[in-house]
């Protein structure tokens, strides 16, 4: 059986349309994910609890209603940057109740750099002939500079 959460890296070539259009889906992608952090935060200084995936989901559909812009990236990979926040705040308390050997520090904000990520649920990309299709951006080709094996 295979693992469904197993991921590929690869270089893509991006065309002049599609440069906008990945600048728009990274600066949204981090603007949610220090949007939702300082919603935690803020949440736990005023009364000590965090909040539930439920609420937080909830905070990223008003903020979607009153920030228009947020609409035109792919809203999976919006969703994605939540699920993030919970797994660097799941790591960080393991780190501290001992359940982690290593030490983790807290979630801190992302700032603007080189390298910057989105990530994409299965419904939001497609895969065919080499040539990825990401929502909301288009088409793009990877060239591979070794063969990729197939383990299904």
């Amino acid at each position: 059986m295979s693992d469904p959460k197993r991921g590929i890296k690869g270089r893509v070539y991006l065309s002049d349309e599609q440069v906008p259009a990945v600048r728009r889906q990274f600066g949204c992608a981090r603007f949610v994910y220090n949007y939702l952090l300082d919603f935690s935060q803020k949440r736990y200084a005023a009364d000590k609890t965090k909040p539930s995936k439920k609420q937080r989901s909830k905070e990223l559909t008003r903020l979607k209603t009153e920030l228009p812009w947020l609409r035109e990236v792919n809203a999976q990979s919006l969703q994605q940057t939540g699920r993030a926040l919970d797994s660097a705040y799941k790591n960080w308390i393991d780190s501290i109740t001992g359940k982690r050997p290593d030490q983790v520090k807290p979630p801190k904000f992302k700032k603007k750099s080189q390298r910057q990520s989105a990530r994409f649920t299965r419904g939001s990309f497609s895969f065919r002939n080499g040539v990825l299709n990401l929502s909301k951006i288009g088409d793009m080709h990877i060239p591979w500079y070794r063969k990729r094996q197939n383990k299904r």
